[in-house]
């Protein structure tokens, strides 16, 4: 299971701890005295995001750079706590993992190598979101403890629903089957 951190508030634990299945929109930053979205919900606008962003650059973060691992984060981390907008549920106007200011942001003045790479690298992804398409087939679920750092984790779509047979046709189907002498069935379901 990869996960990124989507609060920045709270730890994570060697220990073992229940954690509950969340839609992204619904998953909150903990309380915290020093932070003005405590207690807030990411919103739909900032989860629409979260989920563009892990279908275009999920495959990347997670196939062993360490720099595009540390540039995903970065930009979830800008998506979920940048800016006032916050409070309102919506996306700020400038997605930008700067050095000194915003809500966010990395407290160095001069950040340098692979760092500086990252948050290159995070900034072009912010960047060039509004123009992405989502991808389907997988979508974004936050995975969620009150007291432990919280995680977003990218699973497959479930398929599709199966459609029901009006009761007219299906009736019609047991008939001809009755008539055929076929009067058992057998019935698997994987799951």
């Amino acid at each position: 299971l990869t996960s990124f951190c989507i609060e920045i508030g709270q730890t994570v634990s060697r220990n073992w701890h229940g954690y509950e299945r969340t839609e992204v929109q619904f998953a909150t930053d903990p309380p915290n005295a020093g932070n003005p979205l405590s207690g807030v919900k990411i919103g739909v606008e900032r989860a629409a995001a979260l989920d563009k962003l892990a279908d275009n650059f999920w495959g990347l973060a997670t196939g062993g750079s360490l720099v595009d691992a540390v540039a995903f984060q970065l930009a979830v981390w800008e998506i979920v706590h940048e800016s006032a907008d916050a409070l309102n549920n919506s996306l700020p106007g400038n997605l930008n993992v700067s050095q000194t200011q915003g809500t966010f942001f990395v407290d160095i003045l001069s950040p340098a190598g692979n760092l500086l790479t990252a948050i290159d690298k995070a900034n072009d992804w912010l960047r060039d979101l509004p123009t992405l398409e989502s991808n389907g087939g997988y979508s974004v679920i936050a995975i969620t403890n009150p007291d432990r750092q919280d995680q977003l984790v990218q699973i497959p779509e479930p398929p599709a629903q199966s459609v029901a047979v009006p009761e007219p046709a299906a009736s019609l189907v047991w008939g001809v089957l009755a008539m055929a002498g076929i009067t058992g069935y057998a019935w698997s379901r994987s799951s």
